[in-house]
């Protein structure tokens, strides 16, 4: 990569370089060969100071997006002590409901009302006391995810280890037709727990575990510290691609997952952090 391509810190470290010594240094893969940072995962603190991390996270980041006021105002009022309390709301009927709904606005006021008469028919019934197979959450819980997704147009979650179409792009780039080579059989993609798609293209991805044991867990670190953030960089080089990397619309995407553990959930996003 030419020098005037790369990321220069204030400190007057490349960020491409001092990623290239260290996985050049690493007897096992890491995020790091993928050229990914994780400014909160500790391995980085041997390739970069504190200050330099803070530069990292800070430079061209994104904010969370807030829920609107009067989503939250709603939101509050399954703030109670009971099961009787929180049945009682649900009662209630709202100003959105019947011919007053409008799916343009009232959409997420209803996903909450739905998730919540799911959640606590769930608890009411005992289904939180012991484990369960991970495909029981994924049906009974994280489906909520899914359900998030209806109001979007042709948005949709695909599930049950369902391969990567980012991910097998990558892993294929070079394949070529026969002729002095025999024809190489095509490589799957990474396959993940959900894959958030739209048409041909994929925007979010997740996995999920039947435990949550810490959020040490050798599945969770896995999981989240190099298969989900590599599954999601594939996804934005695809993106980048479908755009011809145009250098404002890049700056403005930004690929999301999620890592679930039993009823744990662990966010990340990736996005470019452009120099």
């Amino acid at each position: 990569m030419e020098t005037r391509s790369k990321w220069r810190l204030s400190t007057g470290k490349y960020v491409e370089d001092a990623l290239f010594d260290f996985g050049m240094a690493m007897d096992y893969e890491h995020l790091a060969h993928s050229f990914i940072i994780d400014p909160d995962d500790e391995t980085y603190n041997s390739i970069f100071t504190e200050e330099e991390l803070d530069e990292i996270r800070s430079y061209n980041s994104k904010e969370f997006p807030e829920v609107p006021d009067n989503l939250l105002k709603y939101l509050l009022k399954y703030d109670k002590d009971s099961l009787e309390e929180l049945r009682e709301v649900l009662t209630e009927k709202e100003s959105w409901e019947g011919r007053n709904y409008n799916k343009s606005i009232h959409f997420n006021f209803e996903w909450v009302k739905r998730s919540m008469y799911n959640l606590i028919n769930e608890y009411d019934n005992g289904n939180l006391k012991s484990g369960r197979h991970e495909n029981w959450y994924l049906i009974h819980f994280w489906n909520l995810i899914d359900n998030s997704l209806l109001d979007l147009d042709n948005v949709y979650s695909a599930r049950d280890e369902v391969s990567s179409h980012a991910s097998a792009n990558r892993k294929n780039r070079h394949r070529t037709s026969q002729g002095i080579t025999p024809l190489e059989r095509k490589k799957l993609g990474c396959k993940g727990d959900l894959i958030i798609r739209k048409n041909k293209r994929e925007y979010g991805c997740s996995e999920a575990g039947r435990y949550f044991k810490g959020v040490n867990d050798t599945k969770i670190l896995k999981e989240r510290g190099l298969k989900c953030p590599k599954m999601l960089k594939d996804m934005f080089v695809n993106l980048g691609n479908a755009v011809r990397w145009e250098a404002e619309t890049v700056r403005q995407m930004e690929v999301i997952g999620w890592i679930h553990a039993g009823l744990y959930l662990y966010y990340l996003y990736l996005y470019f952090n452009s120099y």
